[in-house]
């Protein structure tokens, strides 16, 4: 099963099927031109991608227009007597489309395309450990962080390994050995990296400090004055670095009363006027918690760079009033089931104290 912003898509009786209702209901599309078995690598909002073997289509219709985009894949891989089996593992890094091949024996390869199929080329820097040489691997796992693509291998004798030119690589295996080194499956949080394979047993390792975990959240503005936070570390907190298009000296905090400022801090909310409606991108590292310091009254705050439900919020002395969650919209007020990513609120406060606003995704 695979999804993208919209959809879920995966195999039932009858073909390939998509749901945009979590599964309530799911609606079979036109199929590919392939017979057997299929597979679901790879789906975002731009293509689906459907594999039978080593033979690869992508629909950017639902299935209405099917495009064999297998070109070299099943062509350049290991010498006879080896031959293309199946596709392992896709993944998206930035703007490179990654895929994992295997050809029978042991071995594979692995490819990338920037334009989604049209074209691949062969990543031939793999350093496989297992003598089969260089460039040819047994990728069983994929994942991207940044601009970082991480490969797991299936044997034992290899393990995880990490890159973001495709030239240089580096082995991350460490605490892993014997069948562990086996990869299946992996997946990432903002700090862990996950894996499941070789063993039943779950590993983890943190996200290598080197990898900048920068995410961009893009925040729309209506105009006139609006209700605003900062939803990530950014290294410029100036307001008119990360609203260009604000009009100068509108924002303002609030403390007991409005004071103007030209700084944004995390966890607090500000009052911004623009002069149109607006889009802006903020690109940052996220914080997976915030401690809030409130005051007895009404408290302007901001949230976290992903969407927190308001009930999700802790509240360890017990001092938020309830219903008193209010965003800004339209030119009024609304009460808040939510804290948005760059988006102020009001909230009010039974006496001073802290809440705690965490990422439990």
């Amino acid at each position: 099963m695979k999804s993208n912003s919209d959809f879920l898509f995966t195999i039932i009786a009858g073909g390939i099927a998509n749901s945009d209702d979590y599964g309530d209901t799911w609606t079979l599309i036109p199929q590919p031109p392939l017979e057997g078995y299929l597979n679901i690598p790879y789906a975002d909002d731009n293509y689906t991608f459907i594999n039978h073997g080593c033979a690869l289509y992508r629909t950017n219709s639902m299935g209405e227009y099917w495009e064999d985009v297998t070109g070299v894949l099943d062509d350049i891989g290991p010498p006879e007597p080896y031959g293309c089996t199946s596709i392992q593992a896709m993944e998206m890094v930035e703007d490179k489309l990654i895929i994992s091949m295997y050809w029978y024996g042991g071995v594979g390869r692995l490819f990338y395309s920037e334009n989604y199929g049209d074209a691949w080329e062969w990543i031939d820097t793999f350093p496989s450990q297992s003598g089969s040489g260089m460039g040819d691997n047994n990728v069983n796992a994929l994942a991207g962080i940044s601009d970082y693509l991480f490969s797991g291998t299936a044997t034992s004798q290899d393990g995880l390994f990490y890159t973001n030119d495709y030239e240089n690589w580096t082995e991350y295996s460490g605490g892993l050995e014997s069948y562990s080194l086996s990869f299946a499956n992996i997946i990432s949080t903002n700090e862990f990296l996950f894996k499941t394979g070789g063993t039943v047993s779950v590993y983890r390792a943190p996200i290598p400090e080197e990898i900048n975990s920068e995410i961009t959240i893009v925040v729309d503005h209506l105009s006139g004055w609006n209700m605003v936070g900062l939803p990530l570390n950014v290294d410029n907190t100036h307001y008119l670095s990360l609203f260009p298009n604000a009009i100068e000296g509108t924002l303002f905090s609030f403390n007991n009363n409005y004071l103007q400022t030209e700084i944004l801090e995390i966890g607090f909310g500000y009052w911004l006027r623009f002069s149109s409606n607006s889009n802006v991108g903020i690109s940052g590292n996220p914080n997976n918690e915030i401690v809030i310091d409130l005051t007895q009254g009404w408290n302007l705050i901001s949230g976290l760079h992903n969407s927190v439900q308001i009930d999700e919020i802790l509240d360890p002395e017990n001092i938020i009033l309830a219903g008193t969650f209010y965003g800004f919209h339209n030119g009024g007020y609304e009460e808040a089931e939510e804290l948005s990513p760059g988006k102020g609120y009001w909230v009010r406060s039974s006496s001073t104290g802290n809440i705690i606003i965490t990422n439990q995704r």
